[in-house]
């Protein structure tokens, strides 16, 4: 069923995406140094020889030593060529493999973070790469973005959440295809929580931008919850008007000094 959210809200929530890209490199953890992956020979070799042809276009001096971390599977060598051949908007190859190198990053069982996976984004899958998919799915297949983004904003091992990746998924869930306002509700909180969990991996920019994201699908939400309450055939269930109470203010209303307040 289609949810009558007001066209506003989602246009509030549209307008930051492509500045939550920002904080992708700033909020995510450090590689170990040497970690490696095992890609498939023949997305290695496109990815080497489009190093080869950036070197004869831009004149590099040395790219031996690029090549050696490619065939190596060091992850970050692969996830940056991923990147530029994914910028490379004049060659649909390239951004395929693009995807591919992302794809066996991303959904690794084990690696650099390692923790249980599912759905998309594997348990030690790449952060970024992750991110990077969520971004690439978000326009065709949002629930497959969905599921890369929460896989990167949960953290995996180390328990240290991806305030954007966390963002973007309660960003997409409240769009019109999906419309799980519950769980948009809850990572938009999340989000906006990660300034205060954990600090250095958070900035203000983005923890502004969920909190005003929560704050007006909230009212959004309360406005539909009023109309299913005084109007004939419920467009929203009890249930859902249940889940949604748990989330029901981002500072966690009622607060406990206010309520012995009113009990005094």
């Amino acid at each position: 069923m289609q949810y009558r959210l007001y066209p506003i809200v989602i246009a509030l929530l549209l307008v930051v995406v492509t500045l939550t890209t920002l904080p992708m490199t700033r909020g995510a953890r450090r590689e170990q140094e040497g970690s490696s992956v095992e890609i498939p020979i023949n997305v290695l070799q496109k990815a080497i020889s489009f190093v080869k042809q950036q070197q004869q276009q831009h004149n590099y001096k040395d790219i031996s030593q690029i090549l050696q971390r490619l065939e190596l599977g060091d992850i970050h060598s692969l996830y940056e060529v991923a990147k530029a051949m994914n910028q490379n908007n004049d060659n649909k190859d390239d951004r395929q493999t693009s995807m591919e190198i992302w794809h066996v990053l991303a959904d690794a069982d084990d690696g650099p973070n390692n923790n249980s996976g599912g759905g998309g984004g594997g348990a030690g899958g790449h952060i970024l790469s992750q991110i990077a998919l969520g971004f690439a799915y978000s326009e065709h297949d949002k629930s497959r973005a969905v599921s890369y983004f929460v896989q990167a904003g949960e953290g995996h091992g180390d328990n240290v959440p991806h305030q954007a990746a966390l963002y973007n998924a309660g960003r997409l869930l409240a769009e019109p295809e999906l419309e799980d306002f519950v769980k948009a509700l809850a990572y938009l909180r999340a989000a906006y929580n990660v300034a205060e969990s954990h600090p250095e991996y958070s900035t203000l920019h983005l923890t502004e931008t969920s909190k005003f994201a929560y704050e007006r699908l909230s009212d959004q939400l309360v406005a539909l919850v009023k109309e299913s309450t005084t109007n004939k055939g419920s467009v929203i269930s009890i249930q859902q008007v249940a889940d949604m109470f748990l989330y029901a203010n981002i500072l966690d209303f009622p607060l406990v000094r206010v309520k012995r307040k009113n009990l005094a």
